[in-house]
């Protein structure tokens, strides 16, 4: 492809410079990447956490592999992972004692995987061609030679040298929990049905069958002297039982405690436990029945264990991030932070896709809780900022200014917010506090309506243009945080905003079917333009616009509107220079090439065209599907890319991305990465070198543009 001038030597040397650093400063972020990938920002949601007997590793599973952690340190020793297609849901991890073999389930499909600790590698698969189902959860016994597993209601125990394996079925529903005695004699169970087995290993045998609970019993536990076992159960209650009798010994209950996991601590005098419905961490004091809660901050946790030594305590969040608290004190010592990116399209409605800066270095998302990361993709390093604003509606879009200091953010509800970009502190925007007292019930209603805002920096960026709830546009200065001038006029809500390239001109685009040109430096109304069909002026109502885009001279404006149509305006005149007829749905996006002769439209009939200005012909139309988004990157040297994904119910999101050749309509690569579900987010940098994906795996992929074309040149 002899376009590609952009892609000198030069940028690739920079290229190569700059990610030289993430090698030596953050090696984790280029372990085990897929073609064209140069960096991974956030480790995947968590599955389970497991230290190594020894306590020098702690293994964290997670939807991209199994990563391995020095438990002293933190610091990341590897990453365990077979293939980038394979998916890593619902994993299921333990230690052999001598710590050498980790055994890893994935839950569903694809047998048991015993790695080698020390290479890297699978040694052996553990499968059985009548089970058609994996396993939820494995653990081996004291000795090593036998690794126990359960799915359903059906427990195998295998040998870890030949992979044969024995069935155990008395269970009548769901198994919940495992554990074997330190003498690897007696394996305990516990089910839905309400009962606990102790299972004779050598023979198969029931030892004893313990009944006393009235609900699910979800975990079990084996003291280290062998002699007691606990058990707990969504009927709030932990159980401890004398193992050689079978009989009750004592119980802790609390009406309000759920118990989804417990285990007795490595000395014997305390169980931990946790319940999935509040993500409580309580620990218990065997002699007295008295606990004490270590932490209830967060609400996510999915996994929590003792340290080998028992002196630390690990929770794990679904969303990578792992506390670690002093057993004695309860004290929090340490936070792993790794995040994982989730898409909100499939969690509350709303969504802020992954917006990456202009210079390529910074990366932003909202999370479940409406706080914000802001990643350094050159570290892998992620910054949480919690907004302090007002608002009552949701973070739905993000933009960075154009030196990549300034971040803002448009709420559903029609706030704006400002951070520095670079320290994370928030800017605050002074009227926004009285406008939200005033118009708190006015709010609300408007919150059951979210939809995006339009937001634009000027080409300075000394001011941010924000499309206010009440149908008016705020000129922020973003220095004091202070309004310059409050644009009053359009009657519907505003849902596009662009600058001119000098920075004098704003452009609004409404829904009620108006674009009005604005002087940015006084405020003032320059023209108003009625987008209207042609040879109806007079008698059809305006049509709604839903986005505007000026050319680079800036006396051309076009406007997309919701019935698919585009129209070119002259600036001066406010007449209608050329109509654009293609699209089928209402125009999400339009963008003019650099020498301001084509224009590219993406829409939400889930195509993307270029035009010719010129002669208002279509050149190329890629379509994709109805739910199509569609990312666009136009380059001076007059090469146009486009990249796509499918944007709906996570089921059905494709777990690659396309990238297309807009001149010829070709596609030049499929870059397939994301494992575990498709891709919900992606995004060019303002340069076009890099692209960035971001998957329901809870990753972002970092994508070299420049290598990609040029392997496929």
């Amino acid at each position: 492809m002899k376009k590609l001038i952009f892609l000198n030597i030069f940028s690739l040397i920079l290229i190569t410079i700059s990610y030289h650093s993430i090698v030596s400063a953050e090696n984790y972020t280029r372990w085990d990447l897929p073609d064209g990938a140069i960096a991974r920002i956030g480790k995947g949601e968590i599955d389970a956490i497991q230290y190594s007997s020894d306590g020098t590793q702690l293994a964290v599973a997670t939807t991209i592999g199994i990563w391995l952690y020095d438990a002293k340190t933190y610091q990341e020793i590897d990453l365990l992972r077979e293939t980038e297609k394979s998916s890593y849901n619902q994993r299921g991890i333990a230690f052999s004692l001598d710590g050498s073999t980790l055994a890893a389930t994935k839950g569903s499909f694809g047998g048991i995987k015993l790695w080698d600790i020390a290479n890297g590698t699978i040694k052996k698969e553990l499968r059985d061609s009548t089970i058609s189902l994996s396993a939820d959860n494995v653990l081996f016994s004291p000795d090593g030679t036998t690794l126990a597993s359960y799915k359903y209601k059906y427990l195998n125990l295998w040998d870890v040298v030949t992979g044969k394996n024995r069935k155990f079925e008395k269970h009548t529903d769901f198994v919940g929990g495992i554990a074997f005695s330190p003498d690897g004699k007696i394996l305990a169970s516990c089910s839905k049905d309400q009962t606990i087995i102790l299972w004779e290993v050598a023979t198969g045998s029931v030892k004893h069958t313990l009944k006393g609970h009235t609900d699910f019993v979800t975990s079990v536990s084996i003291s280290p002297d062998g002699k007691t076992l606990a058990s707990g159960s969504v009927d709030n209650a932990i159980r401890f039982w004398d193992i050689e009798t079978g009989t009750p010994v004592k119980t802790f209950k609390e009406s309000e405690v759920n118990v989804t996991q417990i285990s007795f601590s490595p000395n014997g005098q305390f169980i931990l436990s946790w319940g999935e419905a509040d993500s409580k961490i309580l620990l218990w004091d065997i002699n007295t029945g008295k606990y004490k809660q270590i932490d209830d901050q967060r609400y996510r946790r999915i996994d929590v264990c003792f340290s080998s030594d028992g002196s630390m305590i690990a929770a794990a969040d679904q969303d990578y991030t792992i506390d670690f608290f002093d057993t004695v004190t309860g004290e929090h010592k340490k936070r792993i932070v790794g995040n994982s990116f989730i898409d909100l399209t499939y969690a509350i409605g709303s969504f802020a896709d992954l917006t990456l800066s202009p210079d390529g270095t910074k990366l932003v998302s909202m999370n479940f809780d409406r706080s914000i990361n802001l990643c350094d993709i050159t570290t892998g390093q992620c910054r949480l900022l919690i907004p302090h604003s007002p608002s009552i509606g949701n973070l739905n879009r993000f933009l960075f200014s154009s030196d990549s200091n300034l971040l803002a953010g448009m709420y559903s509800d029609g706030f704006t917010g400002l951070w520095d970009a670079n320290t994370g502190k928030e800017q605050h925007l002074s009227e926004r506090i009285r406008f939200f007292k005033k118009n708190r019930k006015l709010l609300r209603d408007i919150h059951l309506y979210e939809r995006e805002f339009g937001i634009a920096f000027s080409p300075d960026n000394q001011i941010l243009a924000s499309a206010s709830s009440d149908n008016s546009v705020q000129l922020w200065d973003t220095t004091t945080g202070n309004i310059r001038h409050s644009l009053q006029g359009h009657t519907a809500r505003v849902e596009s905003l662009c600058f001119s390239s000098n920075g004098q001109t704003l452009v609004s685009g409404s829904f009620d079917g108006t674009l009005r040109l604005w002087n940015a430096t006084t405020g003032e109304l320059e023209q108003i333009i009625t987008n209207r069909l042609l040879g109806k002026q007079q008698t059809m109502e305006p049509i709604a616009i839903s986005t505007v885009a000026l050319n680079p001279e800036g006396d051309r404006v076009a406007s997309g509107s919701q019935d698919g149509t585009i129209v070119m305006w002259d600036v001066v005149t406010g007449e209608r220079i050329g109509t654009f007829i293609g699209h089928a749905d209402e125009i999400s996006e339009i963008f003019f090439s650099p020498d301001g002769r084509k224009i590219v439209s993406t829409s939400k009939d889930g195509s993307v065209r270029l035009w010719n200005i010129a002669t208002g012909q279509q050149k190329y139309c890629i379509a994709g599907y109805k739910l199509t988004d569609w990312k666009v990157i136009l380059y001076e040297n007059g090469m146009l890319l486009a990249s796509d994904m499918k944007r709906g119910v996570a089921l059905r999101a494709k777990r690659y991305i396309n990238l297309w050749d807009l001149d010829t309509g070709r596609r030049i690569e499929t870059l397939i990465g994301h494992t575990n579900g498709g891709v919900t987010s992606i995004d060019f940098s303002e340069d076009g070198k890099t692209l960035i994906t971001g998957g329901i795996n809870g990753t972002v992929l970092v994508w070299d543009i420049p290598s990609i074309i040029q392997e496929t040149d």
